[in-house]
């Protein structure tokens, strides 16, 4: 088989480290928010081109807090803009961690799907040969069906291609 797109290992002992240590981003993180797609829409977003104006209007605020309007507090609004600058800090790695994580995920997913197709093909040939084998291509044929069509015979030399 053709060597395909990505090829590692993550030692059991490693995924332990590195969900310990997820869970410790958690543990800083306790406030991170889940919100639905109608309460993004509704939100007034902070761009990258919004951020100096907040953060002058934070300036005035620190140096200025009688020109605040009674009804806002002070402290959450400059904890809003401390906390906004940090997670800046923080979104670049992880993001690029995120996305690296998900391109390799669909690279080793690609190499495993190829690998499996390869595999199936050749067991639809052998189901006429290998006793019991005929039953098992069917359970794995079902990958293969759309609705109430059924897929081709996976005996034939081109087996079905996968669906996402």
């Amino acid at each position: 088989m053709k060597k395909g797109f990505v090829s590692g290992a993550i030692p059991a002992e490693a995924l332990v480290e590195m969900l310990k240590a997820i869970e410790t981003l958690k543990k800083y993180l306790p406030f991170v928010a889940t919100l639905s797609p109608l309460q993004r829409r509704g939100m007034l977003k902070l761009g990258s081109g919004s951020l100096h104006f907040v953060q002058q209007v934070r300036d005035i605020v620190k140096s200025n807090p009688d020109l605040v309007p009674k009804a806002m507090e002070p402290e959450e609004f400059l904890a809003d803009v401390a906390l906004v600058e940090s997670l800046d800090r923080l979104m670049p790695d992880l993001m690029s961690l995120a996305e690296g994580v998900d391109d390799t995920r669909m690279a080793a997913g690609s190499d495993a799907m190829t690998a499996a197709v390869q595999v199936y093909g050749v067991l639809g040939k052998a189901k006429r040969s290998v006793p019991g084998l005929d039953e098992i291509v069917r359970g794995l044929a079902n990958r293969f069906r759309r609705g109430s069509r059924a897929a081709a015979d996976p005996g034939t030399p081109d087996a079905p291609t996968p669906q996402a």
